[in-house]
């Protein structure tokens, strides 16, 4: 008798065993898939949260940072943010820490469909972000976009940005000129347009140089300031004085307060014309506010602490005396020194000028120049000291040293109107 290996089914069976693999495979690609998907919204909302935290920081403060943060990822989807999402502020892990940034780790538990069979009902899926305030970014900004604009920047001398850049909104290929010994010291050198290489123009060999970069908008947004016909009233406790010599705090006008009640705010207005404020042997102690010129100023020996000085008609000078300003932290005009709106156009050039050096005199500014639609002249040569904290103009000629000292993102990094809110991490 002989016996046969009868071998009918084995592929039914094999069949069914590698059906069960490849199952098992396809059940695990599908979790996975839809986890990834969940992993891409989570991270959506850790990102938008991050953001709004940080641009809550920045202008508000830190008191409302996690509820505005919780808000923004309610919106993006997390369905409990109070046990979910989890708000760090001056995170002390990755990249980025410190005070100026915000911190947002999500974790949501996602069901699984197939991977149940296994166990694995819910598997948590996390997401973390940062946001916050760069450390480095521009402390001059050249606003003028006129492509038939050549030399908006113009140099003698040496520009020294401590800490920062430069950027330069002129797309024409010649849009910045250092000439003779002129030179630029700083972080970076971003210009739309290019270097000017021609007439006693040379290439810079101090700072990194990139061209063809974007235009980046203004940073204050063509702030106009206190409008004269307005911000400005006269008669019985107006807030304008028609003297032309002040030399002691006794002769201010009254200030209008703002609506927002903040000291810096509030205006201070002189209707003359080029009026001489000036200390004398005695320094001219300003408290804070704005104070608006209608018609020109020629400043001597004074000091501004957390005011601004602000040119909204006529010409600004300075005599061969001392003036300290100290920018406000707070308000509308925080972080500006002296300010030449766009509404002044009766210096009698195109564009306006706004010569802030001429003379002997000293200027430290702890604060910036904001000009958008004026050039700004470091006229003298032989000027004592010149700083500033930052400038904003339309173009920039200097004919002796500019310093930025103190650069105002790193001194005021909770307050500096230069903030860039980004997405860090």
């Amino acid at each position: 008798m002989k016996l046969y290996r009868d071998e009918k089914g084995q592929t039914l069976i094999l069949t069914a065993l590698c059906m069960t693999i490849l199952l098992g495979f396809l059940a695990l690609a599908l979790d996975m898939g839809f986890l990834f998907d969940s992993r891409r919204h989570v991270q959506t909302a850790a990102d938008a949260a991050a953001i709004a935290g940080a641009t809550e920081l920045s202008y508000h403060g830190s008191t409302n940072v996690v509820s505005v943060a919780r808000t923004a990822a309610g919106v993006n989807g997390i369905a409990n943010t109070a046990s979910q999402v989890s708000v760090n502020l001056s995170p002390t892990d990755g990249y980025h820490t410190g005070s100026n940034y915000v911190e947002v780790i999500i974790t949501q538990p996602n069901p699984t469909f197939f991977m149940g069979v296994f166990g694995l009902h819910t598997i948590n899926v996390a997401a973390r972000a940062v946001a916050g305030v760069p450390a480095s970014t521009a402390c001059i900004y050249i606003l003028d976009t006129n492509a038939s604009d050549t030399d908006v920047i113009y140099t003698k001398k040496t520009i020294t940005a401590s800490n920062c850049g430069i950027q330069v909104n002129s797309p024409n290929p010649a849009a910045v000129c250092l000439h003779g010994s002129g030179t630029i010291n700083g972080d970076f050198l971003h210009i739309v347009g290019g270097l000017d290489t021609g007439g006693g123009c040379k290439s810079s060999k101090t700072t990194p140089l990139q061209s063809g970069v974007a235009p980046v908008s203004d940073p204050f947004n063509n702030l106009e300031g206190p409008i004269p016909a307005t911000a400005c009233t006269t008669g019985s406790g107006g807030n304008t004085t028609s003297l032309t010599t002040i030399t002691s705090t006794s002769q201010l006008p009254t200030p209008k307060a703002n609506a927002d009640g903040i000291l810096s705010d509030q205006v201070y207005c002189f209707s003359g014309t080029n009026v001489s404020l000036d200390g004398g042997s005695t320094t001219l102690a300003l408290a804070p506010g704005v104070y608006v010129f209608e018609h020109g100023v020629s400043i001597g020996n004074v000091t501004v602490n957390g005011g601004t000085l602000d040119i909204a008609g006529g010409v600004y000078s300075q005599k061969n005396e001392a003036l300290t300003v100290t920018a406000p932290t707070s308000g509308i005009y925080d972080g500006i020194a002296i300010m030449q709106p766009s509404i002044n156009t009766t210096t009698g050039s195109t564009p306006p000028s706004l010569q802030v050096q001429f003379g002997s005199g000293t200027q430290n500014l702890n604060g910036i120049i904001y000009a958008p639609t004026s050039l700004v002249t470091l006229q003298d040569s032989g000027g004592k000291n010149w700083t500033a904290a930052g400038i904003i103009a339309y173009q920039l000629t200097s004919n002796d040293n500019i310093t930025i000292t103190n650069n105002y993102n790193d001194t005021n990094p909770s307050t500096t109107p230069l903030r860039k809110i980004a997405l860090v991490e």
